[in-house]
Parts: C-alpha cells; structure tokens; sequence
C-alpha cells in the first residue's frame, strides 16, 4: 500500500503550461509574478529580452495549472 502523498503524486496531472489569464485580476497576478521571478533579467537588452514573451506565457500557464490543481480533490493540489 502506497503513503497518500505518492498516490498524490501518481494521480497528478501534467503541467501543459497552456492557460492564459483572462480576467483582469488574474492579469495582474500573472503580471505580479512576472515582475517578482523575471523583473531583474529586463532591464535594458540582451538575452532576456528576446524571450520575454516566451517566460511571460511559461509564468502564465504555471500560475493557471497550479490553480486547476488546487481545485482537484484527487491530486491532493499536485
């Protein structure tokens, strides 16, 4: 028999990284974080800047999966 935490994690879903904020106040959660895991890298150019959009979809689709989990009583929030 498994520990419930391992049946957590067996039953976990992928993290497809494919939602997007549609409302304003998840907006600016996912502008937030944006700001407090990335606002560094942006200032002035260089590599970070070219793929600004491409981390700022990355935190948006997290912040979506990681709120579907939460909502699913199987996965434990995993």
């Amino acid at each position: 028999m498994t520990s419930p935490d391992v049946q957590h994690l067996r039953d976990a879903k992928f993290a497809a990284l494919n939602s997007r904020a549609r409302t304003e106040p998840s907006q600016g959660l996912v502008h937030d974080l944006f700001q407090q895991v990335c606002g560094a890298e942006r200032k002035g150019r260089g590599p970070y800047k070219r793929t600004e959009r491409q981390r700022r979809l990355a935190v948006e689709g997290l912040v979506g999966d990681l709120l579907r989990a939460q909502g699913n009583g199987k996965t434990g929030g995993w």
